[in-house]
């Protein structure tokens, strides 16, 4: 197990098993990593019933396995099933969740047609989860609404050590002198922009900040959201930025194909705005939401050992650069 979880492979494996034997199942064989990280572990494990997961994440991550606990309460079919959780440790049991939606987008003929159809089932999740912000926060959800994000904004670009990451490397991911003196500059205008995206009244929600076709699942024709890790309570918009620039990497999609996903989504929430006035909504939150994305690396990366830092933490800064240019498309209109 990595080190930085900072527990022993034999006590998680026996928390496995006992947790398998309260629910009359038994591990049939040694776990497998299905994926491993700095910041997270995930064991596939074959049981004489099903295979099941089991998911170990780092401090900055622990709340995944509360949330994750909580949202069958909620949206039973739309979401993992958990079999066992230790909040206290981070750790989680699930069941199978089906099939990698990444698996069939490659498979199938008609990939857009996934992409159209799930997006309407997520619009129902994140209004169903906006009557529950105040319990996503109290079992830890990091808090992004607008209110609270100028404050981050203010706190993350005060980090000096976390901003000029590889400038000595001279990497193109690194920020310039010149692009953190604009983040300083730019603190003002950043709560304009939560200001003015608030006044449209959208329902702030669970937010999924890695929100792409490996985190989704298809399980009986059913969509499975899964991998809370990466999330906030925030504004739900921010939730497309990741997901279409992840269709696009996949699919290689025109313009238009990600104007048409955006318009299935924006359509699904069925709100009382004017066209232009949802435009902008989607227009000032997509550029706000490149900012959350550096706050979920920054949580993630700023408490790891320097070495490893050095390199993790460049997600950072190569998101900071992605806000700086997102304001400038936006205030000069193109």
């Amino acid at each position: 197990m990595a080190e930085h979880t900072d527990i022993s492979p034999t006590e998680a494996l026996a928390w496995v098993d006992e947790q398998l034997t309260l629910i009359r199942m038994q591990r049939t064989n040694d776990p497998e990593i299905a994926r491993q990280t700095v910041w997270s572990l995930v064991w596939r494990i074959e049981t004489d019933n099903e295979p099941v997961y089991f998911k170990a994440a780092s401090d900055s991550l622990r709340h995944e396995a509360a949330i994750t606990q909580a949202l069958p309460d909620w949206a039973e079919r739309q979401v993992p099933r958990v079999l066992a959780a230790d909040v206290a440790r981070g750790w989680l049991l699930l069941a199978d969740a089906g099939v990698m939606l990444r698996t069939l987008l490659t498979q199938q003929p008609n990939p857009l047609g996934h992409l159209h159809a799930l997006l309407p089932k997520y619009v129902q999740f994140q209004q169903a989860m906006a009557e529950h912000s105040h319990q996503l926060l109290a079992l830890k959800a990091p808090d992004r609404r607008l209110t609270t994000l100028p404050s981050l904004y203010d706190g993350l670009i005060a980090d000096e050590a976390m901003l000029t990451l590889g400038q000595t490397e001279h990497r193109e991911d690194s920020l310039s002198l010149e692009q953190i003196d604009r983040l300083h500059a730019l603190s003002w205008r950043f709560q304009e922009l939560c200001n003015e995206l608030a006044a449209f009244g959208i329902p702030q929600t669970l937010h999924h900040d890695d929100f792409h076709d490996g985190n989704i699942f298809v399980q009986d024709g059913q969509y499975i959201f899964m991998d809370w890790a990466e999330c906030a309570v925030a504004h739900p918009f921010f939730s497309m930025n990741v997901f279409l620039r992840s269709a696009n990497y996949r699919l290689d999609l025109e313009q238009h194909d990600l104007d048409a996903l955006r318009d299935t989504y924006l359509s699904a929430w069925e709100l009382d705005l004017s066209p232009a006035d949802l435009m902008r909504a989607w227009d000032v939150s997509q550029v706000l939401a490149t900012f959350c994305r550096a706050l979920t690396w920054f949580a993630i990366t700023k408490d790891l050992p320097p070495a490893i830092k050095a390199e993790e933490g460049m997600s950072v800064p190569g998101w900071l650069g992605e806000f700086l240019e997102a304001v400038k498309q936006l205030d000069e209109g193109t």
